[in-house]
């Protein structure tokens, strides 16, 4: 994410209860991300407890989630960027739904 050229988004981590090094590897990213990172660590309660206790926090008009086991393209912040300046432009609506193998 930090490759990519759009900057204008806040990556919002819930850590849902795991036992391994993920807040000092957030901490890493935050000192060299030029983005917002915000990292919130909760108990263990499952995938729907982690979404609706990060919904609170959400301070953007547009959201989208990434597992832990997913990842991101380097161009896709942008792609989606460039689809949302229409979409507002327009005042349309618009879902996506991306799949790679």
């Amino acid at each position: 994410m930090c490759s990519g050229d759009c900057k204008d988004f806040e990556w919002l981590i819930v850590d849902d209860g795991s036992a391994d090094d993920t807040s000092a590897c957030v901490e890493q990213m935050k000192k060299k991300a030029d983005f917002p990172i915000s990292y919130h660590k909760k108990v263990n309660g499952g995938k729907h407890t982690a979404l609706n206790y990060a919904y609170q926090l959400i301070k953007t008009p547009l959201t989208f989630i990434v597992d832990s086991a997913d990842f991101l393209k380097i161009f896709l912040v942008d792609v989606i960027d460039m689809i949302m300046l229409h979409v507002e432009n327009e005042n349309k609506m618009f879902a996506m739904e991306i799949f790679w193998r």
